[in-house]
């Protein structure tokens, strides 16, 4: 496998004439050599990591006593699913509703997510995702956020549109 077969496997596509003028040719061709070419170099199409989904449960809140009343966990609507890709990473889906908005979304170990906000929205990287909480690094602190906290923080995450609503605060603070 050298470069001059991959060479020759591209020229070998024909060119069709069309009044004198040279065009591309057919779109079957031209997929045919392109094939070929990868065939010879050893390129192997990227494959979307397949996900391992467990059971499907539903996000509680937090049981709480304040002055001696005891206020049990609610169920918030939302459901959450750990999995766990092919690439050995573990995600989480979040589906149902949250804030009365319907909610479809995965997170994957390594990507951002926000952990904290006052005036700024605080984000960092998924370092671990478990059955009751998701771990969430950023300046080599941990923080780890419930499944509703996570949830509700996360569920319209926008990293683009955080970003540049915290540049606009920064500018008054």
């Amino acid at each position: 496998m050298d470069i001059t077969q991959a060479i020759k496997t591209l020229d070998s596509v024909e060119f069709y004439m069309d009044g004198g003028v040279q065009i591309a040719p057919s779109p079957e061709d031209y997929q045919a050599a392109v094939q070929h070419l990868k065939t010879i170099l050893g390129i192997k199409e990227p494959t979307v990591p397949q996900i391992q989904w467990g059971s499907k449960f539903e996000i509680h809140t937090r049981a709480s006593k304040r002055h001696g009343q005891v206020y049990p966990a609610k169920p918030t609507g939302t459901f959450a699913e750990i999995g766990k890709r092919d690439d050995g990473k573990r995600c989480i889906r979040l589906t149902g509703t949250v804030h009365n908005q319907s909610v479809d979304r995965v997170f994957v170990e390594g990507e951002t997510a926000e952990y904290d906000s006052y005036n700024l929205s605080y984000m960092g990287e998924i370092t671990a995702i478990g059955q009751k909480t998701v771990t969430i690094a950023k300046y080599g602190r941990n923080h780890k956020l419930t499944l509703n906290e996570f949830a509700w923080r996360n569920y319209d995450l926008d990293v683009a549109k955080k970003v540049s609503e915290n540049h606009d605060t920064m500018m008054y603070i």
